[in-house]
């Protein structure tokens, strides 16, 4: 059974301990360019970190000191995703995450 369990695992490409890993490595790496791009481009902003510490429960990955406009969208902070890009999950973690920042902080991307 347990070698079993573990060819599971290790064939898993979406959820096993070693994906969750790379997933989190690839949200970082970037956070960190997201984060380089805006300070390169002269534009203050406070990071999830900083915002943390603040006391902001809810937080983006960016929080822009003085909004930009991207297109015709005004665009108060910036949540990086990595690893999604489609539709379904866009709507999903609209629902589950980004209400809660345009309550708090407006329009983001």
């Amino acid at each position: 059974l347990a070698r079993d369990l573990q060819a599971c695992i290790d064939s898993d490409s979406f959820y096993s301990p070693d994906s969750e890993r790379i997933r989190h490595s690839l949200g970082v790496e970037y956070e960190y360019i997201l984060c380089e791009k805006l300070h390169n481009a002269g534009i203050a902003f406070a990071t999830e970190q900083q915002l943390r510490q603040q006391g902001q429960p809810k937080t983006p990955d960016v929080k822009l000191h003085v909004p930009i406009r991207v297109g015709k969208h005004v665009v108060n902070w910036i949540d990086s995703k990595a690893c999604f890009g489609d539709e379904y999950t866009h709507k999903l973690n609209e629902s589950e995450q980004f209400l809660g920042y345009i309550s708090r902080y407006g329009p983001g991307m």
